[in-house]
């Protein structure tokens, strides 16, 4: 199963269709890309912040119920996703050797031994925790939104996709 990166799917869109929607947004090559590279992350700051602000609420949770059921997706959930895909990007470009680490070293727990490191682990090295990309988007973000955001970044440089560690595919041996 495919997370929508290397479709040209957003992150919001794709999420939505792995729940049941049945026409996911598919941009084209350079909208994709723009929509990485230009990812708003003032926009996502304030998202974050008012975010934190609702929650105090005590009708917070209808509130989102609500918001969600207007537009299909949170704002910030898409947002996220290309926030942190624009942090990978760039440091895919700025540190090449990190495009090299393999699938299996990116989401098992065995790493360590192999390589003693992870891109989790080089992406915490380049951004300090003041950063947008840590402080904003990838300290919340879901298992699914990390994967897409790979993605993202790897076909943005046609580095081909990683499995996303929140899908998983059932398949019957011999068969």
């Amino acid at each position: 199963m495919s997370d929508g990166a290397s479709l040209n799917i957003p992150a919001d869109a794709a999420l939505g269709a792995i729940l049941g929607d049945e026409d996911p947004e598919q941009l084209s090559d350079e909208e994709f890309e723009a929509s990485v590279r230009e990812a708003d992350t003032d926009r996502l700051i304030y998202l974050s912040i008012k975010w934190q602000e609702e929650r105090e609420a005590p009708d917070y949770y209808e509130k989102i119920l609500e918001r969600t059921k207007e537009s299909g997706m949170s704002e910030s959930y898409g947002l996220t996703g290309d926030v942190l895909a624009r942090g990978i990007l760039e440091m895919y470009e700025k540190y090449p050797e990190t495009q090299e680490l393999p699938e299996e070293h990116l989401y098992t727990g065995d790493y360590k031994v192999h390589l003693n490191t992870t891109i989790v682990d080089v992406f915490k090295q380049v951004y300090d925790e003041d950063s947008p990309y840590r402080k904003y988007a990838f300290s919340g973000c879901s298992g699914f939104q990390w994967g897409w955001a790979v993605n993202a970044a790897r076909h943005i440089l046609k580095l081909g996709s990683l499995p996303n560690p929140a899908l998983f595919t059932v398949s019957i041996p011999n068969e």
